[in-house]
């Protein structure tokens, strides 16, 4: 008879299947003693014995087998694999190995894997819907942006066409009143033309600002880069306030160093210091009055700032500065002012990729501002 090491195995007879010798491990995995299993079916055991019988006749008929199965121990059921060997003619070789803890194992990853994929599909489903979200969303601020742009653009023409409708009839009023003025006799006619002629003078102002302005913010304005020497222009700049420097016996320093230049719009730039070199006289109170223009180059930037010693703002009013139509308290409120210098100024810099900002450290204690663009080492930003 052939020997086998029985261990955590048994054998069967082959007529009925039952138990005649089993191994210490068998008992001890089972829990049952030997007089409770020897010589009863091993079918008995079985979780399912029909699928029990269905094993064992294909290991009669094929020599040998495996299979998994749920085997019934005193501790309760434990999932196990066996392997069955025909010995001879009328016994069976069966070893039993335990895979609970595998198989418990096996089931937690596959509801792992099981939670794992709902996940994904539940996330999925938000990426597809955020997706369509998204697709809304950006249609819907392309649109808005469109329709902002169009207000922007109509508001633009609108007040393009207002500003030369209100130029043309102010040409002859321009040139008439002063005249009429001259040739007037009567001291109240004088009175009431000298404050006809500053009346006209200040809307001419406005329009001429409100225009600039529109053509500013249109979008089919073109940069015309060239180099603009910078003391060069605001040199030229003070000359034509020179009537009024000398008026308010304001001293006005320009401290820009003659090698500083930028690629820029000249006309524009003149624009943007004028406006900026304005407002400092016109703000600059009582003698001695002192404004200073002061630039330097720092890493491919040109920094260039206008200093005066006026009235000053507070810091709410330097926040609301370069708002278009912006005037700040009464004593900034004067019939000079058309409230779009400083608008004009920034979109002048923004137009040259610069930046533009406004200081006061108070009421009655001058006004800074400051703009930065790139110099002529740097300026392929305007092509």
């Amino acid at each position: 008879m052939t020997q086998v090491p029985l261990l955590n195995g048994c054998l069967l007879k082959r007529k009925d299947l039952s138990i005649t010798c089993a191994g210490d491990e068998f008992f001890s995995f089972t829990g049952y003693g030997s007089s409770e299993i020897l010589g009863t079916p091993f079918c008995g055991l079985w979780d399912k014995p029909g699928h029990c019988r269905i094993f064992f006749e294909e290991v009669i008929g094929e020599g040998s087998g495996t299979t998994e199965g749920e085997l019934i121990t005193t501790a309760g059921i434990r999932w196990c694999r066996f392997s069955a060997k025909l010995l001879g003619e009328n016994k069976i070789y069966l070893q039993v190995c335990d895979l609970s803890e595998f198989r418990n194992r096996e089931q937690e990853a596959e509801k792992i894997n099981r939670e794992l994929l709902r996940k994904n599909n539940e996330l999925e489903i938000l990426r597809q819907q955020l997706s369509v979200v998204s697709q809304d969303l950006e249609s819907w601020v392309e649109e808005r942006t469109r329709e902002i742009q169009d207000l922007l653009d109509r508001k633009d023409a609108f007040i393009n066409q207002l500003g030369h409708d209100l130029r043309t009839p102010l040409t002859p009023l321009v040139a008439l009143l002063p005249k009429a003025l001259e040739m007037a006799g009567d001291p109240k006619s004088r009175e009431y033309l000298e404050i006809s002629v500053q009346s006209v003078r200040r809307i001419r102002r406005i329009v001429e600002k409100t225009i600039t302005l529109a053509k500013l913010n249109s979008r089919c304005i073109k940069i015309e880069p060239e180099q603009v020497p910078l003391k060069h222009l605001v040199d030229s700049v003070i000359a034509e306030h020179d009537i009024k420097i000398a008026e308010k016996e304001i001293s006005v320093n320009n401290r820009i160093p003659g090698n500083v230049s930028v690629i820029g719009d000249r006309e524009l730039l003149h624009e943007l210091m004028d406006n900026l070199i304005g407002n400092a006289i016109k703000y600059t109170g009582k003698p001695p009055g002192q404004i200073t223009i002061d630039g330097w180059k720092e890493w491919r930037t040109v920094h260039v700032y206008v200093r005066d010693n006026g009235i000053g703002m507070t810091p709410g009013e330097s926040e609301k500065a370069f708002n278009e139509y912006f005037r700040a308290d009464t004593s900034r409120h004067d019939a000079a002012s058309s409230g779009l210098g400083l608008a004009i100024c920034k979109r002048i810099i923004e137009l040259h990729n610069g930046r533009i900002i406004l200081e006061s450290p108070g009421k009655g204690q001058g006004t800074t501002v400051t703009f930065s663009i790139k110099d002529i080492e740097d300026s392929s930003y305007l092509s």
